[in-house]
């Protein structure tokens, strides 16, 4: 806005308005208040009240004026030429338009419109009895199927002719030509997580838990206990892992108590409950690795979420692949499964539920994750990570790394 260009390009006039945001609920209207759709107490669907439905009638309105407003910004930018393009369907072409201005073009069939283009098609379609195809004092027009649109743009009747000097010309070359220094740095997300730069592991698992409401929503859609998938599994262990209270690790019955507890208060349905590996869980808490943690469980956290900022040199000893490309720098985001953040070091352990054999290989797989967190955690707490350890339950094997 306030500035003009020689020739301005105005593209996909046909794309339909965003009323999304009209779609919610509860709407706030400054005229209104706050306004929400009814739902009776035995029914489940629900039906606009008056208020709600006057305000989003308002917003609606709201909604137009800015597309109109800005469809007028868009087409006034332009010093020699203007050059609107946009997609409309046969119906729409042959009927709509025609039958919208004969009604006439007042605030009422103006506010109708779901594209740009059904403003200026139906200013075409009252104004000449053969809109296909014209010209006027302002502006000359075509309408074109697809395959004719190669054709359409060649048409020096539509698309018209601008002299430029030679000067002028390779100005405009140059322009034209111009490629951003940087490409390498837009294939990249300036904002990531530790399992997407690793691309092997679920998202899931890099993310917290939302136990309560994923819990509720497998025992609705399921009804009965059904057995879970490998990655349901592995949330699931993860899950008990974070709630388990220290104190009853030490026996199966005591894991046991402890996973009732969970799907008694939410945290774990059935479908959960059945698929957790007491043996295993036991056999983790009683290894050297899991009690030497236990003597500094106050300092222990558990799904403990991070964020830090990476530039490319840091992950020069973990994976340079990793690196963003251009010198730029990525903010990274990951859950560390457990840690002890003790006064003057840190701890870290990673959970996995792989059951794959070539365990050798999966400990390289997970190398560089584990130490992408060690070195956040570091710069947060700015203190040493002195031991990293992951812990692949279905083996029962705990690797130092």
């Amino acid at each position: 806005k306030g500035l003009e260009f020689p020739v301005v390009v105005v593209a996909d006039l046909g794309k339909r308005f965003n009323f999304g945001d009209g779609n919610n609920d509860i709407s706030l209207s400054e005229k209104f208040g706050l306004c929400g759709r009814v739902k009776p107490p035995t029914n489940r669907r629900s039906y606009p009240s008056l208020p709600y439905w006057l305000a989003q009638r308002q917003q609606r309105l709201e909604t137009l004026g800015e597309e109109l407003r800005l469809l007028y910004v868009a087409m006034t930018r332009a010093e020699h030429r203007l050059i609107l393009v946009g997609s409309v369907g046969q119906k729409k072409l042959d009927e709509g338009w025609p039958a919208w201005a004969n009604r006439g073009l007042g605030p009422t069939e103006l506010s109708e419109a779901k594209t740009s283009l059904d403003w200026i098609g139906s200013w075409l379609a009252r104004n000449h009895t053969d809109f296909n195809e014209g010209a006027n004092d302002l502006l000359c027009w075509r309408v074109c199927a697809d395959v004719d649109v190669a054709t359409a743009t060649n048409n020096a009747n539509i698309a018209g002719a601008i002299s430029l000097s030679a000067d002028s010309l390779e100005k405009l070359r140059t322009r034209l030509d111009w490629s951003y220094a940087y490409q390498g740095a837009t294939t990249r997300s300036a904002k990531t997580s530790v399992s997407a730069l690793r691309k092997e592991l679920s998202d899931d698992e890099a993310q917290p838990f939302l136990k309560i409401d994923r819990a509720v929503k497998t025992e609705r859609a399921r009804g009965t206990v059904k057995k879970l998938s490998a990655a349901e599994t592995g949330s699931a262990h993860h899950a008990f892992l974070e709630q388990v209270r220290f104190e009853s690790v030490g026996q199966i019955a005591g894991l046991r108590s402890e996973a009732q507890r969970l799907v008694e208060n939410g945290t774990l349905s059935k479908e959960e409950f059945a698929c957790l590996d007491f043996q295993r869980l036991l056999e983790f808490w009683q290894s050297a690795t899991a009690q030497e943690i236990l003597l500094q469980k106050q300092f222990i956290r558990r799904e403990l979420p991070f964020t830090a900022r990476f530039a490319a040199s840091d992950f020069t000893d973990i994976n340079p692949e990793f690196a963003p490309p251009g010198g730029e720098s990525v903010v990274v985001q990951g859950v560390v499964d457990l840690a002890v953040i003790a006064p003057k070091e840190i701890w870290i352990l990673d959970f996995k539920t792989d059951s794959a054999s070539d365990v050798e290989a999966k400990v390289a797989l997970y190398r560089p994750q584990l130490l992408l967190y060690a070195r956040a955690l570091e710069r947060i707490y700015n203190r040493p990570v002195t031991k990293r350890w992951l812990q692949f339950l279905s083996l029962g094997k705990t690797y130092s790394v």
